[in-house]
């Protein structure tokens, strides 16, 4: 399971600190058991784990979830086996810093944005109206240092929405006219090689001279052959993150505890 690493404040009011800190406001909800929410016909509810790390819930009443029972291939609803007040519910956790959070999210469990929404639910009162923001920390690398990387796979390429490429190519596309973009934000170009090719040529050129209106531009790299891909996040926002072993032997807290601690990325990018 990944942890991305986020910063907040508080939007409109870019930078302004948050009432309460997060952490202590989370707990004030726990502590009051006041931490059941239900946001848009969906329950959402947040529990202390360990230290700086929570659980956040939600719940799932739509999918269908079953049991097995592996000694004689029996099945049955998982609802049946639910008192009447419970529901299935998907976690994700939170290591919450006073100035950023890692977030890990499994596959059903509630998203960054559902975390803000939750918080805002809250707490949206006591900020003065305004809301929750995060966004990601991020790990940038120089061109040059991303020429030292001998294998290049898939590239996002985010441009800008006055992005004269853009522009001109969509324009075309869609049958508009560019002034029709003031409420694009920014466009992306997808390059996928063939499965195992190495586009590294294919990349050079742009690395050597990053063309006018590129805003983002990451690449999945590889430092030799047989190494595992890593994101390159070319003068850009790409998240910095870690991973945790949801069944290692280290309790997830641990982990996430330890990779916030030991994360030089973080240090170097002030938290």
């Amino acid at each position: 399971m990944r942890t991305n690493y986020f910063k907040f404040d508080l939007f409109p009011q870019n930078g302004n600190a948050l009432a309460l800190p997060m952490n202590m406001a989370f707990r004030q909800l726990i502590n009051n058991n006041n931490q059941l929410a239900n946001i848009n016909g969906t329950y959402y509810s947040i529990h202390h784990v360990n230290g700086d790390v929570f659980m956040f819930l939600k719940a799932n009443n739509t999918d269908i979830i079953k049991t097995i029972d592996r000694a004689n291939n029996r099945y049955q609803d998982i609802s049946a086996i639910l008192q009447a007040n419970e529901e299935v519910a998907f976690a994700s956790y939170a290591i919450i810093k006073p100035r950023c959070i890692g977030f890990s999210s499994t596959i059903y469990g509630p998203k960054i944005g559902a975390f803000a929404t939750y918080y805002d639910h809250y707490f949206f009162n006591a900020n003065a109206n305004n809301n929750l923001r995060f966004e990601p920390i991020s790990k940038t690398i120089t061109p040059a240092q991303a020429l030292h990387f001998a294998h290049m796979g898939k590239i996002n390429v985010r441009l800008e929405n006055n992005s004269l490429f853009a522009a001109r190519q969509l324009t075309n596309f869609l049958g508009v006219t560019q002034l029709e973009f003031d409420d694009v934000e920014s466009f992306e170009l997808v390059i996928k090689p063939k499965r195992s090719k190495n586009i590294r040529d294919t990349i050079v050129p742009t690395l050597t001279n990053l063309p006018q209106g590129v805003r983002d531009l990451t690449i999945a790299a590889k430092q030799a052959a047989g190494d595992q891909a890593v994101e390159l996040h070319i003068a850009a926002s790409g998240c910095i993150y870690d991973m945790v072993n949801v069944r290692g032997n280290s309790p997830l807290y641990t982990q996430m505890n330890d990779n916030f601690n030991n994360n030089a990325d973080l240090r170097a990018a002030g938290f």
